[in-house]
């Protein structure tokens, strides 16, 4: 990569590139809970409500949140 380049775009190439490491080691690409399902490949949420899986629509920080919370299961966030 040649200078001078944007760190967005250094996160972008970043997070393509575990993308692709992760899913050549077969490790699973959807992160599930009692409530939600997140595909991170496809960049998908879905709540599951009285026995139905009903689609979100979320803006890219609201996945990457959900994404990050998700896949951190058991892990108390506090305010000190």
């Amino acid at each position: 990569m040649v200078k001078p380049f944007s760190p967005r775009e250094l996160v972008a190439r970043v997070q393509a590139l575990l993308r692709r490491v992760l899913r050549q080691a077969g490790q699973a690409q959807i992160q599930r809970t009692a409530h939600f399902s997140v595909d991170l490949e496809q960049r998908a949420a879905c709540r599951y409500q009285d026995d139905k899986n009903e689609p979100l629509e979320l803006t890219t920080l609201e996945f990457d949140l959900l994404a990050t919370l998700i896949s951190q299961p058991g892990r108390v966030w506090s305010r000190t």
